[in-house]
């Protein structure tokens, strides 16, 4: 997954890993969490490929959240540890869904 902070458009996007994803929300890990705070507003893309019985699916979501809570690594975890983040959708998500054929 991708994610930007609210005013660093112009920036380059972080990285992160899906933990959780839900109608309302997302659950993440990041090791580029410095400056995030609860309560900022972030831009997500999540991507990947999953399975539902009839074949696999690429999905790519974008939506706009809020950060609901951070769970910061311990002191002595080291420089690249990395942060969980928990997030809420603050608009229905986009979908692009597409069935690869075998």
């Amino acid at each position: 997954m991708e994610f930007i902070t609210e005013g660093q458009e112009l920036q380059a996007c972080r990285m992160g890993a899906t933990a959780n994803v839900s109608a309302g929300g997302v659950y993440f890990h990041t090791a580029e969490w410095g400056n995030l705070r609860v309560g900022q507003e972030l831009g997500l893309r999540l991507s990947g490929l999953s399975g539902y019985g009839s074949g696999p699916l690429f999905r790519d979501l974008r939506a706009r959240a809020r950060i609901l809570r951070l769970k910061l690594p311990d002191a002595e975890a080291g420089p690249f540890a990395k942060a969980g983040v928990a997030a809420c959708f603050r608009e229905q998500p986009c979908f692009e869904v597409e069935h690869w054929a075998e």
